[in-house]
């Protein structure tokens, strides 16, 4: 798997080079690019960081200048107002002048103690205005004047034009009070005094108010400028990137931001009631009603920029849609503030407040609004709170001016009621430690606790004493004037669809459950509260991931009037790098762009490398193909290559020489074994050596033939020879593993030894026993003793002739017939007696093949026989391997040496085991040749040098192939190994033919289909047989041929 792999993965020089080229061309120009990014980020950093940091100079010195101005025209209008006697109109050019002087100034006024109102309306201060005022697109101006006591008080708004002419006037009822509103009340003589944003109540637009009282006279002068001013010049400092900006105070309480109000979610339209005429009187004779909003009371009551938002109100504005009644919010008061005015008769209607019986607030309540559960906030590592009893000894912050103090501190006498003027000093009371836990309405809790990201805090509400001793209910309360319109209010209350409550929860209490924050009100983001603590971190970028995405963080203190409030701005951190993203991947672009350009130009850059390369494959493709001659050095300019191609070269020639070396020290190797095959047995002297000499001279006559049969047969090179010529000297190698006995054998009881001296012994031991009968007749009867003597000559003439017919048979020269092999037996059956036990002296071998019970002492014996013992079991198994194709006949046994076996053989002196075990050599040499791991030069060898032994008619061994199986080759060892064997002079068992007879049996044996006769004509024309007799054959056997009697 893994070699598979290793192949899988090669690839070619040229794209080795290209590739090293591409990856050192792309590491490059990588490391070029990393670095201009890293460089070009830290630049676009350094420049975001000095854009905002800029923006936030600019910024706070325009506020700053801003507010310079503006106090400084304060002051200015305050003393020409106070030190002029002219009438209202004289004013106008002068305080238009101002506002036409500032774009942000909305209105100048002045107002005194009697309620005296005066003032001027820049209608292009905001879009809003106009229309929100009424004027047409030709008025540039407005000037309304309330003058007037209670009962006829008056509004008269009047509309100039750029040249100061008189466009329209309407005059209107109004309930408005200068000296009531928060501008008024905190106004002094000494500095001019800048108000929290709070809604103007003309307009109903939200800003903040400059003004400054006169210490001589009754007078206040005010100078009004919008929010959205502040908040469009932040956008304007920060256009060149889609940041969020934001200017906070250190409670994260947003003064300006660039970023669009977006509506919340809308509460389905009410209906108008179905009023009677007397109710619609009434809401016709009270006109317009003051209401309190809120500063902090989030998510109920509360002010954004000085604009009415919460729960209440958008409740009240649905009380006001379906009753017709117009409500005017009135914010920028404390809650105590706000009781002092409706106690006054500045306010018309406090709402979100509970009914008390100690008469916490005289005047007309309706019946609840909505329901809100008591909760206690405590820090998350406080144990369980039970009970508001376990806070004994602590104290417990609560907002000013609830309703439930005096019963709480009746409740718990041990507690210390800590009042707080907001909800955030309670939050800064618990955070430090100065308080145990703050109570409020549950939403009021949860809503702070998420808004100012206090994760270790928790709201508590199943406490007992809260939850069955104060009410949950809040209402709103008219004061006596407009008692009488209760009923309508509660009416419309009732009126109050399910599906407006709930669209009403699901807009400000459902967000809390979730966690959400207000990001109109307070800064969005926890990151900022971080930074706040952490003034190494002020002034530099700040990277953070929020909801998936990289964020870039930036706050940085600003002054604005001698206030430390904070200008904060988030970015995405891709738009920061946007510029150099896109400079990056234009770069890689074209990076990559000309490196596609240039890999044609690299495919044939890489050619001076790639064509000596490929041309050195070459020359290796000629060493693999061992043309060693062939390799010649390539011509190259590169030091290593030509280096390289010369040691190919010394390669290939010491290759040759070792391929050489290799060749002669096999084939004498091979020559050494078949040398040692002949001189192993001197039946076989001299064979292996001469059967090569005759294949090989046959061979050639064979390629020089042109006869149809051999008209292809050719070897193709001096490989093919060489590997006919080893397979000639390899053809009996099998019979290395041979027995010398059965190889010599040259009788027929010859096993190690001649046998027949056995026999003779037995002879002689019955000449003895017939010259002993004779001895002891002739003392026994001596008038007998001459027939004694006759017995006994005839006896032994008989055992004497016995014998030589034996030892005649023993040579096996002559056929056995029926009638010899008869006599065997009968001499066979005589018997002798043996007095000495056989089985002694015997190896554990012999032993083991006496398999009957032992006889007793004497016994007699014949004089041949045939015992069991003489049965050899074969040992090894004969089922040979399929793929070597043997198929032969298998004897029984290993050996029989049987006496009487081995006598009866008609022909020789090889019994069927013996002549199995000669033929074995053919089976022996398939299996050793055939284990042997031939190169491919020399793998026919096997097959050429062990079918020696077939016939052209299938009748030969071991495989039987036919004539369509044998190949030229095996035809041409066939027969010379036939004619060695023929002609062979050295064999001890037979003498060697002369050339005539050799010729005439081979010629039988061609006739046969024994071997092929077109060879053996060819043996005979090509004279082949002529010069191997005149080399090797005694001079005796060249007699005369006579060719043309065996081809024509």
């Amino acid at each position: 798997m893994i070699d598979r792999l290793r192949k899988e993965s090669k690839y070619s020089i040229r794209v080795t080079v290209g590739v090293i080229f591409v990856l050192a061309t792309v590491i490059t120009a990588s490391a070029a690019v990393s670095l201009q990014y890293y460089f070009s980020s830290k630049f676009a950093s350094e420049r975001a960081i000095g854009e905002f940091s800029i923006a936030a100079k600019g910024f706070s010195h325009y506020v700053n200048d801003f507010d310079a101005r503006m106090t400084n025209a304060t002051r200015l209008m305050r003393d020409l107002v106070a030190d002029s006697g002219r009438e209202d109109r004289d004013w106008l050019r002068l305080f238009s002048g101002l506002a036409d002087a500032n774009n942000e100034v909305y209105s100048v006024y002045y107002a005194t103690q009697d309620e005296r109102f005066y003032q001027v309306i820049n209608l292009n201060s905001s879009a809003t205005v106009r229309e929100r005022i009424g004027a047409s697109p030709d008025d540039r101006w407005a000037v309304i004047s309330v003058i007037g006591d209670d009962e006829e008080r008056i509004k008269e708004i009047t509309f100039y034009d750029q040249n100061y002419s008189v466009t329209g006037t309407r005059t209107e009822e109004s309930n408005y009070y200068p000296t009531q509103r928060p501008w008024y009340r905190s106004s002094n003589a000494q500095v001019v005094n800048k108000t929290k944003p709070y809604l103007f109540q003309h307009l109903k637009v939200t800003g903040q108010t400059f003004s400054m009282a006169d210490s001589a006279s009754d007078l206040v002068v005010g100078v009004d400028v919008l929010l959205s001013s502040l908040s469009q010049r932040l956008m304007e400092q920060l256009d060149s990137y889609s940041a969020q900006a934001y200017v906070f105070n250190a409670d994260g309480e947003i003064l300006a931001s660039n970023e669009s109000k977006i509506d919340g979610q809308a509460i389905p339209h009410s209906p108008p009631l179905a009023l009677t005429p007397e109710q619609q009187n009434l809401i016709s004779q009270a006109g317009s009603l003051k209401v309190s909003n809120q500063a902090s009371w989030a998510p109920i009551d509360y002010a954004l920029s000085g604009q009415p938002r919460g729960y209440a109100i958008d409740l009240l504005n649905l009380i006001a849609t379906s009753t017709g009644i117009p409500f005017e919010y009135i914010n920028g008061f404390t809650w105590n503030e706000l009781l002092e005015q409706f106690q006054s008769g500045g306010i018309d209607m406090l709402h979100s407040l509970q009914k008390h019986e100690s008469a916490y607030v005289d005047g007309a309540y309706s019946q609840p609004l909505y329901n809100l559960d008591f909760g206690v906030l405590i820090p998350g590592k406080q144990a369980e709170l039970p009970s508001l009893k376990t806070l004994s000894g602590q104290r417990i912050a609560i907002l000013s001016g609830w309703s439930i103090i005096p019963k709480l501190k009746q409740d718990l006498p041990d507690v210390e009621l800590v009042e707080v003027p907001d909800i955030v000093d309670a939050l800064r009371l618990l955070q430090d430690g100065k308080v145990a836990a703050v109570i409020d309405s549950a939403p009021i809790l949860q809503q702070a606790a998420d808004q100012y990201f206090l994760d270790d805090t928790r709201v508590v509400t199943e406490l007992p004493l809260l939850k069955q001793s104060y009410s949950t209910g809040f209402h709103l309360v008219l004061n006596e004037q407009h008692s009488e319109l209760i009923e309508i209010i509660d009416l419309a209350i009732n009126n109050i669809t399910h599906q407006q409550w709930q669209v009403l929860d699901d807009k400000w209490l459902k967000p809390l459950e979730a966690g959400a924050v207000d990001t109109e009100r307070l800064v969005p983001y926890p990151k900022f509260y971080q930074l706040l603590k952490e003034k190494n971190q002020q002034g530099v970028l700040v990277e953070q991931e929020v909801n998936d995405e990289t964020l870039l963080f930036y706050l940085q203190p600003v002054m604005i009037q001698n206030v430390d409030e904070y200008f904060a701005i988030v970015v995405p951190k891709s738009e920061v790098l946007a510029l150099v993203n896109q400079r990056t991947k234009a770069t890689i672009w074209f990076t990559s762009a000309v490196l596609c350009l240039l890999l044609p130009l690299i495919w044939r850059m890489a050619k001076p490398i790639v064509n000596p390369i490929n041309a050195l494959k070459t020359e290796t493709e000629k060493i693999e193909q061992r043309q060693y001659g062939q390799v010649q050095k390539v011509d190259t300019q590169i030091k290593e290559l030509w280096e390289l191609s010369k040691s190919i070269c010394e390669m290939s020639s010491e290759l040759q020489k070792h391929e050489k070396q290799q060749e002669e020290f096999i084939e004498s190797f091979i020559r050494l074994i078949a040398q040692a095959i002949d001189d192993k047995s001197a039946y076989t002297a001299g064979h292996c050596n001469r059967v090569p000499e005759i294949a090989m001279m046959l061979a050639k006559a064979a390629e020089r033939s042109d006869s149809e049969a051999l008209k292809d047969f050719k070897f193709k090179d001096e490989k093919e020879e060489r590997e006919f010529r080893i397979a000639a000297w390899l053809h009996d190698c099998g019979k290395i593993t041979q027995p010398e006995h059965i190889v010599d054998k040259g009788t027929k009881l010859e096993t190690n030894y001649n046998r027949i001296h056995e026999v003779r012994m037995r002879f002689e031991v019955l000449w003895r026993d017939a010259e002993i009968k004779s001895l002891q007749t002739q003392l026994a009867e001596p008038e007998n003793a001459e027939q004694a003597k006759a017995e006994r000559e005839k006896r032994q003439r008989e055992l004497q002739d016995d014998f030589t017919f034996v030892a005649g048979v023993n040579i096996g020269g002559e056929f056995i017939d029926d009638h010899k092999l008869q006599r065997i037996k009968e001499i066979a059956n005589q018997t002798w007696l043996r007095h000495f036990d056989n089985r002694l002296g015997l190896s554990q071998v012999e032993e083991m093949r006496f398999i009957e019970e032992k006889p007793s002492l004497p016994v007699a014996e014949s004089l041949l026989s045939d015992r069991p013992e003489h049965l050899i079991q074969r040992e090894r198994d004969t089922d040979f391997d399929p793929r070597f194709g043997i198929n032969v006949q298998t004897p029984e046994y290993l050996y029989n040496l049987g006496e009487v076996y081995n006598l009866s053989v008609a022909r020789g002196t090889l019994t069927a085991e013996d002549r199995y075990k000669i033929n074995e050599h053919m089976i022996s040499g398939i299996k050793m040749l055939g284990s042997l791991p031939f190169p491919d030069e020399l793998k026919m060898v096997p097959r050429y040098a062990t079918t020696h032994h077939e016939t052209l008619k299938g009748t030969g061994y071991p495989r039987k192939l036919s004539a369509d199986e044998l190949t030229t080759q095996d035809r041409i060892i066939a027969i010379a190994d036939i004619f060695e064997a023929l002609t062979a002079a050295d064999r001890p068992y037979k003498k060697g033919k002369p050339l005539s007879v050799a010729i005439d049996i081979m010629h039988k044996m061609a006739l046969d289909r024994h071997i092929d006769m077109e060879l053996f004509k060819l043996f005979l024309t090509s004279k082949t047989y002529l010069a191997y007799a005149e080399k090797f054959l005694a001079e005796g056997q060249l007699d005369e041929v006579d060719v043309e009697k065996y081809v024509s």
